[in-house]
């Protein structure tokens, strides 16, 4: 089994010019209990760009949802923040 879950991202909300969130496909094989967090991830240059984010969906849903501030120069934020759906 592979280390990384593909997922597809369903929808980003940007709330303010600091704050967005985003939605993602969920693999039924993922567990995990309210509060808990994961690790995300863009392929960049071939290579995983990873950073922990908390999960904000319930652990009942079909779909995950993440929270994140805007990092204008962050390694995934900045990459994150402008995914068209």
């Amino acid at each position: 089994m592979s280390a990384f879950l593909n997922e597809t991202v369903l929808s980003v909300h940007h709330w303010t010019d600091r704050l967005f969130s985003f939605t993602t496909t969920r693999d039924p094989i993922l567990r995990f209990s309210n509060g808990h967090f994961t690790m995300i991830g863009l392929r960049v240059d071939g290579k995983p760009l990873l950073r922990a984010y908390s999960i904000v969906s319930a652990n009942y849903e079909d779909h995950l949802e993440f929270l994140s501030i805007k990092v204008q120069d962050g390694p995934l934020t900045s990459r994150l923040q402008h995914i068209k759906v």
